[in-house]
């Protein structure tokens, strides 16, 4: 699904605007769930190689947030 945006990409700005707008598709749509924990589980920091240290931690955090408010 969208796998392939956080594999590709390595604008933070964008990877955080889309994981930003996943916690309202998981709870639209329950079935997604699985396939978007998977692809965020896959998501690696050496994916925005290059990019400032706060950027890549702003990830990361919008990550780890996402998937505490899921597990909920």
């Amino acid at each position: 699904m969208n796998q392939g945006l956080l594999t590709v990409r390595s604008d933070p700005d964008i990877i955080v605007a889309v994981v930003n707008s996943w916690a309202s598709l998981v709870k639209a749509r329950p079935a997604l769930t699985e396939v978007l924990v998977s692809t965020l589980a896959q998501w690696t920091p050496s994916k925005l190689e290059g990019q400032p240290a706060f950027s890549i931690k702003s990830v990361e955090k919008t990550i780890r947030i996402l998937l505490i408010h899921i597990s909920r």
